[in-house]
C-alpha cells in the first residue's frame, strides 16, 4: 500500500516522465554514438546537460529502448 501524499507522488510521476522526455528528445542521435560503439559513459557525457536523469537511469533507458528496441510508450 502506498502511502505517499498524492502531490508528492504525482511530483515523482512528472519528475520521472521529464527524464524519459528529455532521453527521447536526444535518443537518436545517443543510437547513432551507442551503434558506432562509443562508450555509454561517453555518450552519456555528451548529453548530460541535456538530460534530466543521472548516468544509471540513462544507462537502463539505452538498454531498455535502444538495446533491446522495447517502445518508449
Amino acid at each position: 500500500m502506498n502511502h505517499q501524499h498524492p502531490t508528492v507522488e504525482a511530483a515523482k510521476l512528472a519528475r520521472d516522465r521529464d527524464g524519459l522526455v528529455s532521453f527521447v528528445a536526444v535518443m537518436e542521435e545517443v543510437k547513432a554514438l551507442v551503434n558506432k560503439g562509443y562508450p555509454l559513459v561517453r555518450i552519456y557525457k555528451t548529453f548530460e546537460d541535456h538530460l534530466d536523469i543521472g548516468y544509471t537511469q540513462f544507462t537502463k533507458y539505452v538498454a531498455r529502448h535502444i538495446k533491446q528496441g522495447k517502445p518508449i510508450f
